[in-house]
């Protein structure tokens, strides 16, 4: 379990590389100063024994998961549909516009 001050250590760690990188990085660093974050509370993480890599140990080498069939839930789909219509309408405003810039019908 994760006591408070930990949990803030981690996060502040994670926080504060993440931005020096995103700052202060020159070339390829700053590209990727989430990957920066996410490695840094990683190592930082397993050095405070926060991360417990019991399971991945006891985990068989080659193993089949275990198949289950899908399931509809009429909430997650509610909650899908603005997910799906945003880009529709993104979609479509790109191409009146673009279509308005070259004067072509898309």
């Amino acid at each position: 379990n994760i006591s408070h001050a930990q949990a803030l250590t981690l996060s502040l760690a994670s926080l504060g590389v993440t931005l020096v990188l995103s700052i202060f990085g020159r070339g390829m660093l700053r590209l990727v100063p989430i990957l920066g974050g996410i490695l840094t509370g990683y190592v930082l993480g397993l050095v405070m024994g926060v991360i417990d890599l019991s399971p991945v140990h006891a985990a068989e080498w080659l193993a089949l998961p275990s198949f289950t069939a899908p399931t509809f839930e009429f909430s997650a789909i509610l909650f899908m549909i603005p997910v799906a219509i945003a880009p529709a309408v993104e979609h479509i405003g790109d191409m009146v516009a673009i279509g308005s810039v070259t004067r072509r019908d898309y």
